[in-house]
């Protein structure tokens, strides 16, 4: 079972966290090198995928580089923004690290002078959604934002961008990040003030500059409040005669079988219906459950099929550090049905690892995935088998992983002894069967490319399932297309 540190939606998220501003303590040059050796020492004993991504080279001449700098004192924030980058450098989207107690926190540090704005940001681009601020006048909604405070938007962006965690090098869940939670970045890794300038430019006009005063926490809080949406785990509707839609908003919920009855009711509602096309809207799916993607898989394989190669784990018992570290309460029981892996490393089995059988009502009709960067963990994984196997067309934009797997599943987690920080590493790495696929680090890219256009982001609408179905009346409004190549 994944024991996803999902980060949630935005609009819950920030609801969920402390408004009280916590006081900082200064860290001696003792203190740090003893945090630093204990950080480093978990890593290496614990992570399956320290370098899966980035070479041993670098990581090791990065923990280097850090160790140079902890001669002189320095406070919680300036050590959080130091050892960042190295988390971000793993190029795991499920490593964590973070205030204690506070996982999924995005709003760490200055609460009380967070940037007032609320931007998107797609590709080289970055635009002004709104305020925060109820009724903040003057916002200058759909300008292009050139600078905040003098510093360059595109070096702003690319900068917050190397503190953030994504799987790879994958660009498109950044982006969400960025989008969903730029003052807290700003405020934590770059600069806070009392009130900002802000150059922007509209479209046909001149760049202008105006000033913004800072927002606390609260404020972000409301303003996300009023766009929050309850969605249940799973839904299916038909969308007309010949095209259905599967709506999978998480993996992660505790019900196995009445999850199992579910898929196997709207298969055979399909199968029933004869049925030409399934959509499968995976957007903002951060994952869940390993088997609960692979049960899903099972409905769309027409033969048997391989779904992971192997799940594989660092260590078969319990770390050893001089803090004490958290494991979920199975994982002793869990270590002794591991098996001698390669390189000293050790092997878990699941029901999904090798070959899956498929259903006797599985769908044989065209298959589109939505997706999008926070389609995530087990969803990528789904993601990658499926379209491997040309089972499906991925629709949408680059979704948050790649075709070769993560590293994710039981999670330990550790106190760092002197500062206020915990480090989250992810125990097992998932392998796709997905030959050929195994050595890249980009991220799977749509087969066909349907971004949120600027109207969407202003107004809050979501029209590419809309242009999907279009796209599919027009290819083949009354037949089944031929599967992916």
């Amino acid at each position: 079972m994944k024991q996803n540190m999902l980060k949630q939606t935005f609009f819950a998220l920030v609801c969920l966290f402390s408004l009280q501003a916590k006081a900082q303590k200064t860290l001696q040059p003792a203190e740090l090198k003893a945090d630093f050796v204990v950080f480093k020492s978990i890593l290496q004993q614990a992570h399956p995928g320290l370098y899966r991504y980035t070479s041993k080279e670098h990581i090791d001449a990065h923990f280097k580089a850090i160790e140079a700098q902890l001669s002189k004192p320095m406070d919680e924030t300036a050590f959080y923004q130091l050892l960042m980058p190295l988390i971000a450098q793993i190029k795991c989207g499920h490593t964590k690290f973070f205030p204690k107690g506070k996982p999924s926190d995005k709003f760490p540090y200055y609460i009380d002078q967070l940037f007032p704005l609320h931007l998107h940001f797609k590709d080289k681009e970055t635009v002004i959604v709104g305020g925060f601020r109820e009724n903040e006048p003057n916002v200058p909604v759909g300008a292009k934002v050139i600078a905040i405070d003098g510093y360059k938007m595109d070096a702003l962006r690319e900068k917050l961008m190397g503190f953030i965690v994504a799987d790879g090098d994958a660009i498109g869940s950044k982006q969400l990040e960025l989008t969903y939670f730029f003052p807290g970045y700003l405020a934590a890794f770059h600069h806070h003030k009392a009130q900002y300038e802000v150059t922007y430019q509209l479209p046909g006009k001149t760049p202008q500059k105006a000033v913004f005063p800072a927002v606390d926490l609260g404020t972000i809080g409301a303003y996300g409040q009023k766009y929050a949406q309850k969605k249940e785990p799973y839904t299916f509707k038909m969308l007309n005669e010949h095209t259905a839609l599967l709506s999978m908003n998480t993996f992660s919920f505790g019900n196995s079988e009445q999850y199992e009855d579910f898929l196997s009711k709207t298969f055979t509602q399909l199968k029933n219906k004869q049925v030409k096309n399934l959509v499968i809207d995976l957007r903002y799916n951060e994952g869940g459950t390993d088997k609960f993607g692979g049960m899903l898989f099972s409905y769309l394989i027409n033969k048997p099929t391989k779904y992971y190669t192997k799940i594989e784990t660092n260590v078969n018992k319990r770390l050893e550090s001089t803090q004490p570290v958290y494991v979920p309460a199975q994982f002793d029981e869990y270590v002794k049905l591991l098996q001698p892996g390669e390189n000293g490393k050790f092997l878990w089995r699941n029901e999904y690892v090798d070959t899956v059988q498929p259903k006797a009502n599985h769908f044989e009709g065209n298959v589109y995935l939505l997706t999008n960067g926070w389609s995530f963990s087990v969803t990528t994984e789904f993601i990658a088998a499926t379209r491997y196997n040309n089972l499906a067309r991925i629709v949408g934009e680059e979704a948050g992983s790649q075709y070769q797997g993560n590293n994710s599943g039981f999670f330990a987690i550790l106190q760092l002894p002197n500062s206020d920080f915990e480090l989250g590493i992810p125990m097992w790495s998932y392998y796709m069967a997905t030959d050929g696929k195994q050595e890249d680090r980009k991220a799977m890219q749509p087969d066909m490319l349907l971004e949120p256009s600027t109207s969407d982001i202003l107004f809050k609408t979501d029209t590419q399932l809309a242009r999907l179905m279009d796209i599919i009346a027009k290819n083949a409004p009354h037949s089944t297309l031929s599967k992916a190549k």
